[in-house]
């Protein structure tokens, strides 16, 4: 396969593959293919089978589930270094989610029998892999309990301060931070609410001084309102 685009840098900052050197990502690029998708497009539909481990080299994109009646609830966003469609290739299951692409997003497909062989020869990744998951099936924890027991607002600010933790910005000489607020139906679809419930709780947080709201970004005034 030749490369237009010298991914190897890229590969250089999956966590799960950074100790790797340079001839094994080459190896690793020869095994798999790069995708390319447009903003907005199906990567690959719950109950798919497997066709590969997805790497994001670039891009943003998320795993989503649809009721029977076409509501999608958000179960996470993926990113450059992150991986998904693991479950699949090891215990041979049909996807369990749908992979939506945020914006315009590059994928390395590694074939099933390419990962299992890259795993047999560096256990150093299969034990990264076991962390990544471990923190995912916390995060699904997390997520259960949120939605079992928390509100719309509860819910939608528990939402907010992940969006901080991971891609935020604080201000503390000025006590406020700083979220790049995606839109209102992908909030919706996060929470497990409808677009107008989201409007009406962002805002009474408005009013309430906690948050003010700008074109794309949100402005936390008061962080610990929303813990």
């Amino acid at each position: 396969m030749t490369h237009s685009v010298n991914y190897t840098t890229y590969l250089h900052k999956v966590p799960i593959l950074s100790k790797l050197k340079e001839e094994e990502l080459e190896l690793l690029l020869e095994g798999g293919r790069t995708k390319i998708f447009p903003k907005n497009s199906v990567v690959f539909n719950e109950g798919d089978l497997e066709d590969g481990l997805y790497i994001v080299l670039s891009g943003k994109a998320k795993a989503i589930l649809m009721d029977p009646e076409g509501r999608e609830l958000t179960l996470s966003v993926f990113g450059p270094g992150d991986f998904l469609g693991e479950m699949a290739i090891f215990d041979e299951q049909p996807r369990s989610a749908t992979i939506e692409t945020i914006e315009e997003t590059t994928f390395l497909v590694l074939p099933k029998e390419t990962v299992h062989s890259l795993i047999r020869r560096n256990p150093t990744i299969a034990i990264a892999m076991l962390t990544e998951l471990s923190l995912r099936l916390r995060e699904a924890d997390d997520k259960i309990r949120t939605l079992a027991y928390y509100d719309v607002a509860g819910r939608l600010a528990r939402i907010l301060i992940d969006l901080l933790k991971k891609e935020g910005k604080v201000v503390k000489q000025k006590n406020i931070a700083y979220v790049k607020l995606p839109p209102r139906q992908d909030l919706a679809n996060m929470v497990g609410a409808s677009r107008e419930t989201i409007s009406r709780v962002l805002s009474s947080l408005q009013r309430r001084g906690v948050i003010s709201v700008t074109r794309n970004h949100l402005v936390i005034h008061n962080v610990s309102e929303l813990l």
